[in-house]
């Protein structure tokens, strides 16, 4: 399953509060995140994304939650799309927005090698 560990100050609050939904086109290619949505102890986000390739649309929840000191990005188990290049960009630029919150966050794991820049 294709996941992102990020340790450091991230929130999963924070990233609720400034969350703007995105389209992005790369090609043929449509990738969505449509709406968040917080759990009541503000511990898991859902994202609800789309993507669409060779016009083919894919319906799926990238889920944020809090693992002991870190927050994990990965995709719901509840929705299970195919694991194609496309959904990894998009769960990578989850998880690079999520980074940027401040400079002392980094990658502590992933299994997205060639979507996600490792810390230097």
């Amino acid at each position: 399953m294709p996941h992102v560990i990020i340790g450091g100050p991230a929130s999963i609050e924070r990233y609720y509060e400034t969350f703007e939904s995105i389209n992005m086109r790369e090609g043929d290619t449509i990738m969505k995140i449509k709406d968040a949505f917080l759990n009541t102890h503000k511990t898991k986000l859902l994202l609800e994304c789309v993507v669409v390739d060779d016009r083919i649309p894919q319906t799926f929840y990238i889920a944020i939650s809090r693992k002991a000191e870190n927050l994990s990005v990965h995709l719901d188990l509840r929705t299970d799309p195919e694991k194609n290049d496309s959904i990894k960009r998009l769960l990578a630029f989850i998880a690079q927005q999520i980074k940027a919150q401040d400079v002392r966050c980094r990658y502590v794991t992933h299994n997205l090698r060639g979507f996600v820049q490792d810390d230097a």
